[in-house]
């Protein structure tokens, strides 16, 4: 878990508030230790935070929240089919992290090809579109005489 920089923090208090959004929670409201140790832990990789178990992945706060920005319409999906299955809080929050997880990995890899992308655009050499200017010449105006008639 470790120290954050301070836009590691502002992403995770989007990655917190997003989630309380979702869920339904208002500001008075704040998340149970278990969501919040099992958000920390997707960053890492893990079911949940702790420090016995080595990380297997490393995703930043902010792909996280766009994750959670793109699975919404399926989270509140999930949320209306099954409001009244759900036994407590924990096991609602369990669905959604279930949808969240299960696109974690599209998000990154959409990201690397954006960041690809965006390097090849940086790439392009464009300098010889500034110097060469088309070279228009204004040519007589021909009329046909064959036309005369019809008018």
């Amino acid at each position: 878990m470790g120290k954050r920089t301070p836009e590691e923090n502002i992403a995770w208090n989007e990655v917190y508030e997003y989630m309380k959004e979702m869920l339904g929670y208002d500001k008075s409201m704040k998340l149970p230790r278990y969501m919040t140790l099992r958000l920390i832990g997707l960053s890492n990789g893990k079911f949940m935070a702790n420090k016995k178990q080595k990380a297997n992945a490393e995703y930043p706060f902010s792909t996280i929240l766009i994750t959670m920005k793109i699975s919404r319409a399926s989270v509140n999906q999930y949320i209306a089919r099954n409001n009244s299955k759900f036994k407590d809080e924990q096991h609602k929050f369990n669905g959604v992290m279930v949808i969240i997880e299960g696109g974690i990995n599209d998000v990154v890899l959409r990201l690397k090809k954006v960041k690809k992308v965006e390097e090849k655009i940086d790439k392009v050499d464009l300098s010889y579109q500034e110097k060469n200017t088309a070279q228009y010449k204004k040519t007589d105006k021909k009329e046909n005489k064959k036309l005369d008639d019809m008018w």
